[in-house]
């Protein structure tokens, strides 16, 4: 589907998004109904109705939309001094479809560390401290380095993975937390995936909604565990 949102109209429909458990309708404005008339929900005057189908299509709305905003990064990134990298894809650079990160790879060491190597030089990265979130460079990460990687599909959840690992398993409190991402981002991810060990173990955090698990079905053969220590906000945990 091909229909350009500007960053307000986005932020509507990351909502609906947001409150698809609390309540599949919506009152009508402008924005929504321009989506009814693209087939995305059912409009009965004053209220538009989504089904499943309905959210499966706004997430790849999104997904097609999707820009250097808090949806992917935190919000320090989205303020306009950080758009300076961003303009050198488009003279529109609130427009620009290109991720400022898009090439980058968004990974935690969660009381672990991480192997780096560029240019054939090796890095050991330390842990990471609270409230940070390292973006590194496609190609630099070692993955036969890796013991055990945690997937995130959920942004939000990534930029604030300080206030939700002790959710985890003690096991797995010592990991390497990686942004699935969009676009390029999944790709790579995907391809570290494959380079990993067999005695890696891989734990998937995705959506549980159609969209998430249809996406997990990516990385099941090779998983070795789905874990549900807790919920936040609408994440298996």
């Amino acid at each position: 589907m091909s229909i350009e949102l500007t960053p307000r109209q986005l932020k509507l429909v990351e909502q609906v998004l947001r409150d698809r458990f609390s309540s599949n309708t919506r009152k009508v404005n402008k924005t929504l109904l321009l989506l009814v008339d693209n087939g995305i929900g059912q409009s009965n005057g004053k209220t538009i109705t989504y089904s499943d189908s309905d959210y499966e299509a706004l997430h790849q709305l999104i997904q097609s939309n999707q820009r250097a905003d808090n949806f992917v990064t935190p919000s320090e990134l989205a303020r306009a001094e950080d758009r300076l990298e961003t303009a050198q894809y488009s003279r529109n650079e609130k427009y620009n479809r290109t991720h400022v990160f898009g090439k980058r790879i968004q990974a935690v060491a969660l009381n672990t560390t991480l192997t780096l190597t560029h240019n054939g030089v090796t890095e050991v990265m330390p842990a990471t401290p609270r409230g940070v979130l390292p973006s590194i460079e496609s190609g630099c990460i070692d993955a036969t380095e890796i013991k055990r990687l945690i997937i995130i599909e959920n942004g939000q959840l990534m930029t604030h993975w300080h206030r939700w690992y002790h959710l985890l398993p003690k096991s797995w409190q010592q990991s390497v937390l990686m942004f699935r991402g969009f676009d390029d981002n999944v790709a790579m991810v995907y391809e570290i995936v494959k380079s990993l060990p067999v005695t890696t173990q891989l734990g998937l955090f995705f959506d549980l909604d159609l969209s998430g698990l249809r996406l997990m079905q990516s990385y099941i053969n090779r998983s070795q565990c789905l874990n549900r220590p807790g919920i936040v906000g609408d994440s298996i945990f």
